[in-house]
């Protein structure tokens, strides 16, 4: 009987683990609300009506406890306005590809994980790229 408990509470923990998938892509609410993108863990959280809403910290939260419409609207229009466009992920031999074609086109491409080094990108299109190594 004892087994059966222990494997019900970590059947249980592991699927909790899902309930902090935030909204507004884990920023803070309370922040968005004030017009500042605060990307968090959602380590700080609280579920109203259903969802569950991210902090940066718990004087934030606190303050989304006193009128949560009214932030949550608040947040919802700036962010609306604000979030980061959606990346395609690309691999290292589209993105030579591209790079070595007349019409080098690397926009809203997630990029940041390849290596570009002494590559000639002076021809690319590259709105919304991400990028870490140059």
């Amino acid at each position: 009987m004892n087994r059966i408990k222990q494997l019900f509470i970590v059947i249980g923990l592991t699927f909790t683990s899902f309930a902090f998938a935030g909204e507004f892509g884990d920023h803070c609410t309370t922040g968005l609300s004030k017009g500042s993108l605060v990307k968090t863990k959602c380590e700080i959280n609280e579920i109203y009506q259903g969802k569950t809403y991210c902090f940066g910290n718990q004087a934030a939260k606190e303050a989304f406890l006193l009128d949560p419409d009214n932030t949550i609207a608040k947040a919802s229009a700036f962010y609306s306005k604000n979030a980061e466009p959606m990346r395609d992920k690309i691999s290292q031999a589209d993105a030579l590809k591209q790079i070595n074609s007349k019409t080098c086109d690397l926009s809203n491409k997630d990029a940041g994980y390849l290596i570009f080094n002494g590559l000639d990108l002076s021809h690319c299109n590259m709105q919304n790229l991400s990028l870490i190594h140059i």
